[in-house]
């Protein structure tokens, strides 16, 4: 029976096969190169983000899909191809959000200011939930008592009567009752984002079937290997796979970055751009 020791050494040995076939095989490099060159433009000014609130949040959400790209393929070069599928759903979520937030110029600020307000109403809407719930007997005041704890006067500061009513004006609500029911800072669901930006495409159905892989799915699996056996170390087809699905919507989210940015963005990507074509890999999608 191999042991620890031995298991390591075969691990050690695989992942550096891994790896070279990662960079030489794949679009791995090509996303990194990516995620790079748009950290740099960000942090050193090149592409600066608008004033106020709207730069502040649109420059959240670039961030964070740089952020995702480089632990997709950290994921991979590790050998962690089950974790990897999720850096890929992430990117469809980031790329909705952002049509949301930015694709309709008049809709914007509206939207803009009720996803910050989220994070400050989100506590106060919370110990609502547990108010009502303990009205209508569905928790005990003991289950009450633990979860109120968790709530303190400093993450419900922001609950005062006027900041309430602004909250029920913003988010186009008559009664607290009916705001409480509101499942998120957007109306509805992320698939119904990603249904909103790409109505008569493909996304969404690409989306559903990803979330097999990131949930516990019978079909799940499958995201592992051809043939439905896990291994500690997945195919390297797999990987080859899963780095072209990554680059494609990664070109639809930085699309969407662009757009936002007023169209800025995507000429600083030139010679990203140049190289997705040679990859026959549009940077301008419409799956």
């Amino acid at each position: 029976m191999q042991t620890f020791d031995e298991y390591q050494e075969e691990r050690d040995r695989l992942l550096t096969e891994l790896n070279v076939y990662l960079s030489a095989e794949t679009h791995v490099p090509h996303l990194e190169r990516i995620a790079l060159k748009c950290n740099w433009l960000f942090r050193t000014g090149r592409m600066p983000f608008p004033e106020g609130t709207h730069g502040d949040v649109l420059a959240l959400l670039a961030l964070r899909t740089m952020h995702e790209l480089l632990a997709f393929c950290a994921t991979l070069r590790v050998g962690a191809l089950d974790a990897a599928w999720h850096h890929l759903r992430a990117q469809y979520e980031l790329a909705a959000a952002i049509h949301y937030l930015f694709g309709t110029e008049a809709l914007t600020p509206k939207r803009v200011e009720q996803f910050m307000e989220y994070e400050k109403m989100y506590p106060w809407l919370t110990l609502q939930r547990f108010q009502e719930l303990l009205r209508t007997k569905k928790i005990s005041q003991e289950v009450f008592d633990e979860r109120r704890v968790l709530l303190t006067e400093e993450h419900l500061r922001h609950a005062t009567q006027e900041r309430v009513a602004l909250w029920l004006d913003l988010y186009g609500e008559k009664k607290v009752k009916d705001l409480t029911s509101r499942p998120s800072w957007h109306e509805g669901s992320i698939a119904k984002l990603v249904r909103t930006m790409n109505p008569n495409g493909s996304l969404n159905a690409k989306y559903e079937t990803l979330c097999h892989g990131t949930h516990i799915s019978p079909f799940g699996h499958r995201f592992s290997s051809a043939d439905g056996h896990p291994r500690f170390i997945f195919e390297p087809a797999a990987g080859r796979l899963a780095a072209a699905e990554m680059l494609i919507h990664s070109w639809v989210t930085i699309d969407q970055i662009d757009q936002a940015l007023g169209g800025r963005l995507l000429p600083q990507l030139a010679t990203e751009v140049l190289a997705a074509k040679k990859l026959q890999v549009s940077p301008v999608m419409n799956p």
